[in-house]
């Protein structure tokens, strides 16, 4: 893989998700098409079949790693985090927040969240928050921003890590948000930060951080990478392949 941080971004705002879902979930193993199926809200269902779909058909354009969505295999660790089987050096994130569905996908341990940026209670998470973070919202000129961005920062370093906002609770990382960088147990890792549209999303990687390319999904492009699906699920299917 090419260095530099791939983000790609699919909006209920800009593509036809909702009219699409039948199609995305046909793409789909049966497992993560009764996984999408199990939510109620159908805005959820879309949700979940669209972000397994990102996350198959952006590897499968990985060279050496496969040739079509049903030739990647998706497997867990043993605290949650998804990775590709066999695929070396490639590392995914997902995140998905009121429009947004945002993928990632880089050479180094990778971690992403997104949030909509809408009314909320601060004091409600006092609970996830320091002493410094407090007092760092309460001098921002936009405290709710800078909620949500500590809020991000903190979230896609847990989903690096691969253990979830729980770790924040047994142990101390020192995140230096005015330049973007998180020191937890001797090691560096790098955090930057996106505002688009009424949503902020953070990118956290090992190291120095690299070039980040966001890319927000066309309609055009959306069709494209159905039709591709959608060939060579057909010509596997053609060949007795599977």
């Amino acid at each position: 893989m090419p260095d530099g941080i791939t983000i790609l971004i699919a909006d209920s705002r800009r593509l036809p998700l909702t009219e699409s879902y039948d199609t995305v979930l046909s793409l789909l193993p049966d497992a993560e098409k009764q996984r999408a199926e199990r939510y109620l809200r159908q805005e959820d269902r879309v949700r979940c079949a669209v972000g397994a779909f990102l996350i198959r058909h952006s590897i499968s354009q990985t060279a050496g790693c496969a040739n079509s969505l049903s030739g990647v295999r998706i497997a867990r660790t043993e605290y949650g985090k998804p990775y590709a089987e066999g695929c070396h050096d490639l590392y995914f994130s997902l995140s998905h927040s009121g429009s947004m569905i945002v993928y990632t996908q880089a050479s180094q341990e990778i971690g992403i969240d997104v949030e909509e940026i809408h009314d909320t209670d601060i004091s409600d998470f006092s609970g996830f928050l320091n002493g410094q973070e407090r007092k760092r919202i309460a001098a921002a000129d936009d405290p709710l921003t800078e909620f949500y961005r500590i809020w991000t920062v903190k979230e896609s370093f847990a989903k690096k890590e691969g253990t979830g906002l729980s770790l924040f609770e047994k142990e101390n990382a020192d995140i230096d948000y005015d330049n973007g960088q998180v020191l937890f147990r001797r090691t560096k890792s790098a955090v930057k930060t996106i505002l688009l549209d009424r949503h902020i999303l953070s990118v956290c990687t090992d190291g120095d951080m690299p070039a980040v390319v966001p890319c927000l999904i066309s309609p055009d492009e959306w069709e494209k990478m159905l039709s591709s699906a959608l060939t060579q699920m057909r010509y596997r299917s053609s060949h007795g392949a599977h």
